[in-house]
């Protein structure tokens, strides 16, 4: 697997610092979604994960039409035994 931080930009490698839904959002292989690659996501969605991720309330982002979801560390009690197999998951309906 290639590392992410070979190609990514000043906005993605930010993402990339701290707690455990950074590192486990950097170790995701986003290619095999249909967000693509980490590092082409566009600024605004690299933004709204960034706000989120700083958050110290539980939050949780929906991006696109698939509803693919992201979440801060916040969201893990949340979540239950569901984390960490949430993150990725998406809506197969379009």
């Amino acid at each position: 697997m290639q590392d992410p931080m070979a190609e990514a930009d000043g906005a993605y490698r930010n993402l990339l610092s701290g707690g455990e839904m950074r590192s486990r959002i950097a170790a995701f292989d986003w290619s095999q979604t249909p967000l693509g690659c980490a590092s082409d996501w566009p600024s605004s969605l690299k933004s709204a994960v960034e706000i989120m991720l700083t958050s110290r309330y539980p939050m949780l982002v929906w991006w696109g039409p698939e509803l693919i979801q992201f979440y801060n560390d916040a969201y893990v009690p949340v979540l239950g035994r569901r984390h960490p197999a949430y993150l990725p998951s998406w809506s197969a309906d379009e």
